[in-house]
């Protein structure tokens, strides 16, 4: 028997407890029981409702605007292709995020970061309604688009927390919750946008 057996298992525990799902190089046959303490967590139904039900609100920030471009233009007096803009920087603004906040959810808590880029967002969307010029609401929105990318943090934190067995299903949820935001942020945001086309 390895002698140093019981203190690595010991720290694989508090490890387990932090939510450390992988210790490189560990034997085989003890990583079914390292995996099982990363799980400890687990991923309720309740828990996946509402991490998709975030993932649905927060990605639909990308797009409310898209149907209210039109009046946007007439409240700031610009014509179609400036007020395309505000979109545009939306969603420059969430290609910046991705790359500026994505590789922090490798190095630190993911619940943390979610929580703080959450809060971000609810100031940047009280930014945006508040504008009063053209620029203002350009800043605004590229900002909303910065901090829009809490569902890229929530999805591996669902693969993550979620059983081995049910890693497929939790991904599948949450992906279901981002698309069913994407699909209907636009009519959220203006219900007659048919009748008005």
């Amino acid at each position: 028997m390895n002698p140093f057996r019981p203190f690595v298992m010991a720290v694989c525990r508090q490890l387990g407890r932090k939510g450390f799902l992988l210790i490189p190089f560990y034997p085989k046959k003890e990583m079914s029981f390292i995996l099982h303490l990363g799980n400890s967590k687990q991923l309720s139904p309740a828990l996946l409702l509402l991490m998709s039900v975030s993932c649905g609100l927060a990605i639909a920030n990308l797009y409310y605007n898209q149907p209210l471009l039109a009046d946007m233009g007439r409240t700031f007096g610009v014509d179609d292709q400036h007020s395309g803009i505000i979109s545009m920087l939306t969603q420059v603004g969430f290609a910046i995020g991705m790359f500026l906040f994505i590789p922090l959810g490798d190095i630190y808590e993911k619940r943390k970061l979610i929580t703080v880029l959450l809060l971000a967002a609810f100031l940047a969307l009280i930014f945006l309604a508040t504008a009063q010029t053209l620029i203002w609401l350009y800043a605004a929105s590229l900002a909303v688009g910065i901090t829009t990318v809490t569902p890229q943090i929530i999805i591996p934190l669902a693969a993550e927390i979620a059983a081995p067995n049910e890693r497929g299903k939790a991904i599948g949820s949450v992906m279901s919750g981002l698309l069913t935001g994407i699909l209907l942020a636009r009519t959220v945001a203006r219900p007659d946008s048919r009748a008005a086309d």
